[in-house]
Order: C-alpha cells, then sequence, then structure tokens
C-alpha cells in the first residue's frame, strides 16, 4: 500500500469530514477519502489544475498559496489537517512555526502527517533529484515537535526500490 492509503487509513480514524490538506499536490488523498470538505493547498498551479480535473466537486476547493505565508484562520475548524511528505522540504523553525500556527488558527480535532527519508545505496541520488533535503531523520523531526506535542508515531513504509522511507504519525497538544 502507497503512504497516501496509509494516511487515509490514520485519518479515517477519527473526525475526517472536513480535511485540510497542505502541501497537496493533485491531491492523491481523495483516491482513497471522500470527505465532505475538502480544501488542498499547494504552491503548483499545474497540479492543482489536475487535482481539480479529476476530484472537482461541491465543498472542495484547490488553493494556489504558501501556507507558510497565508493566514489559516478561513479554516478554523478542521476536522483534521494532513501533510504528506512535506515537512523535509521546511526548515526547523518553519517546522516548528508551521505546527505551532496550526494549532492557534485552525484548531483541527486532528494533525495526522507523513513524512519521509532517503535510505539506501541510492540515498544520495534520491536527495538531489528532490526539491527538498529529504534527509531529517525522523526522531530529530519528532524532537522539534515534541516541547509542544505528544508525537504518536502510526505507521512506516519503505517504497519497492528501498530509496525512501515513509511514516505517518499524529500529533497531540501537550495539555
Amino acid at each position: 500500500m502507497k503512504r497516501e492509503g496509509l494516511l487515509a487509513d490514520d485519518i479515517r480514524r477519527g473526525p475526517h469530514a472536513f480535511v485540510l490538506d497542505l502541501g497537496s499536490g493533485r491531491s492523491p488523498l481523495l483516491d482513497h477519502l471522500e470527505p465532505d470538505r475538502y480544501v488542498g493547498l499547494d504552491l503548483g498551479a499545474a497540479d492543482l489544475e489536475r487535482a481539480r480535473g479529476r476530484h472537482a466537486r461541491q465543498g472542495y476547493e484547490f488553493i494556489e498559496g504558501d501556507f507558510l505565508e497565508l493566514p489559516l484562520e478561513r479554516w478554523r475548524g478542521a476536522d483534521v489537517v494532513t501533510t504528506s511528505a512535506v515537512f523535509h522540504h521546511l526548515s526547523d523553525d518553519e517546522v516548528v512555526s508551521l505546527a505551532g500556527r496550526l494549532e492557534e488558527e485552525v484548531e483541527p480535532s486532528r494533525m495526522v502527517f507523513t513524512d519521509g527519508v532517503t535510505v539506501g545505496p541510492l540515498r544520495g541520488l534520491m536527495t538531489s533529484l528532490d526539491a527538498g533535503e529529504p534527509s531529517r531523520p525522523r526522531e530529530s523531526l519528532y524532537d522539534l515537535l515534541r516541547p509542544r506535542f505528544e508525537v504518536a508515531e502510526t505507521w512506516t513504509y519503505v517504497v519497492p526500490f528501498r530509496t525512501f522511507r515513509y511514516f505517518g504519525f499524529e500529533l497531540r497538544p501537550r495539555s
């Protein structure tokens, strides 16, 4: 099963009528879920247009924009906020800031994410081909988030050619 299916399983485990998908790209998550309301937010106009073409329906929005810059309050109360393989594109400060802004501005019921690291003998090549630097170890990512959130890992998945290890996790605000 691909990471989008594993992520969809995580999302299904709780309320998910309204999904806010940051860095949505072509919205592959919608191949596995049919929420009542969906907002896909991404920088790639071509990917968003393709997502619109495949998944357009009432209650679905595909918005071009930078979630690091845009105010997020307009999506306050989302059942779940998600990203898939986005955090490795962000600096440590951006990861911490984004998670905090999501908690404060969106106040979602849940925050469910995936990210990944390059692995295996082709690690250097795969890292250079990716638009980010998929080499932050997952424990380093979790350590960035732990001062403010409890981190619960839900799954790991190594792609068939053993070049990427993806992992799913959920953040819960600390009391």
